[in-house]
This record gives C-alpha cells, structure tokens and sequence, in this order.
C-alpha cells in the first residue's frame, strides 16, 4: 500500500531489484501474487484483487508527512516526478507559502485564513490522501486487516529494514540487494512550531490514531 510520502516508490524499487522486474505501469502484478500499488484505497484495491492475504505498510509521522507533503505538491513532484497542480492546489499554494503558515492558520480566528487553511487541506493531494484516505475507518482496519500486516516499517527506518519487506513478501534470493536511501529531493524546511504542530493534532486525529497502531504493528525492530 503506497501512501503519500511514506517511502513507497523506494519500496516498490525494492521488491522489483529484488526479482528482476522491470518498472511498468502501475498496479504492477509480480509472480501473480504480488500487486505494487499506486496512490488508490484499500477499498479500490480489493475491488480489483480481491481481499490481500498480507499486506506491506510503510509509513510516517503525521506531521513529518503533513511537511514533505506540503513542500512536495509545492514544486509539484520535482524532481522525481512532474504532476501540475489542480485548480484546488493552485488555490491553497496562492493563499500559504510555507507548511508553516498552512498549519498555523488551521486555529486562526481570521475567518478568511480558517477557511483557506481548512479549504487547502483538502485541497493539496498529498496532504488529503492520508491514512484514513487509504484504508478507511481505524477501528475496522484494526480487526479486519491489522492480523494480515506482513511487514509495517516506519519510513526512518527503510534503509536497514528493506530485506525484512522483501523477506516478508515471499521473495526468496541469497543477498537482497537494498539500496542506498539517498534523498533525491531538494532541501525544504522540517521544523514547524509548536502551535502548527497542536493544530495538526486536533485536526488529523484519525492520522494519528493510525500512526500509534502502525507503529504497534511495527516489524522494522524485531528480529526475523
């Protein structure tokens, strides 16, 4: 399951280096049993396959999600990828400048920066198309799919844990090659403070239901 800024193109680059596969359209069916996911919903996804006997997560603090999110549809994909704006994100881009400023303006008593801030949240794809986007209601992904979770790996810590979502998978190779984890973005600012923080909290509470399961569910530090 890719979601947004979660680590999965380098995961997908991964289990096809793994098996010799090349890069094809996504989704991608490798060895009939492996479905490389683009940006869809569970729900799209068993649609098409039918019900996953595993499922690989990768996935990411709210708000470090929520920064690389912003910063990423900002320059819209570059360098890695090019996919132009909406009319939705040209609008939430023209109003906030910063991740910053988006997510302090989410507790703002301005009426006209409330509404842009909660406007653009749905607005800017990678910032919509969040956990609860992708699988839906916590409490039934908790007792639906939580036991089938294969792998769970925090993005952090892909660069050691790749041979454990390769593992996971059922491909069979002497030495997983994993590559190098290198950033392949340009530099954008991390840090937002503590008010943009709270606001993401109250706000995102789903995400955050979300990340404490994954990382209950996390395999990343357990040994094989």
């Amino acid at each position: 399951m890719h979601v947004g800024k979660t680590g999965g193109t380098y995961v997908k680059r991964l289990i096809r280096g793994a098996l010799d596969a090349p890069k094809l359209q996504e989704p991608q069916v490798l060895q009939d049993r492996i479905v490389l996911l683009n940006h869809c919903t569970l729900a799209e996804a068993e649609e098409r396959f039918g019900e996953p006997s595993g499922l690989v997560i990768t996935y990411r603090d709210p708000i470090e999600r929520f920064v690389s999110g912003f910063y990423c549809r900002q320059r819209m994909g570059l360098p890695d990828h090019r996919a132009r704006w909406d009319s939705g994100e040209a609008a939430a881009f023209s109003y906030f400048s910063t991740a910053n400023d988006l997510a302090e303006a989410l507790s703002s008593e301005d009426p006209i920066q409330h509404s842009a801030a909660h406007f653009s949240m749905h607005a800017i794809r990678h910032i919509r198309r969040g956990y609860q986007f992708h699988f839906g209601n916590p409490t039934r992904f908790a007792f639906d799919y939580a036991s089938r979770v294969l792998a769970c790996v925090e993005t952090r810590n892909l660069a050691y844990c790749g041979h454990k979502i390769i593992e996971a998978v059922g491909v069979e190779v002497a030495a997983p090659s994993v590559p190098p984890l290198a950033p392949t973005t340009p530099n954008y600012p991390k840090e937002i403070s503590d008010l943009a923080q709270s606001n993401l909290r109250a706000t995102w509470t789903v995400e955050f239901e979300y990340f404490d399961m994954f990382r209950d569910l996390d395999t990343g530090n357990r040994e094989a």
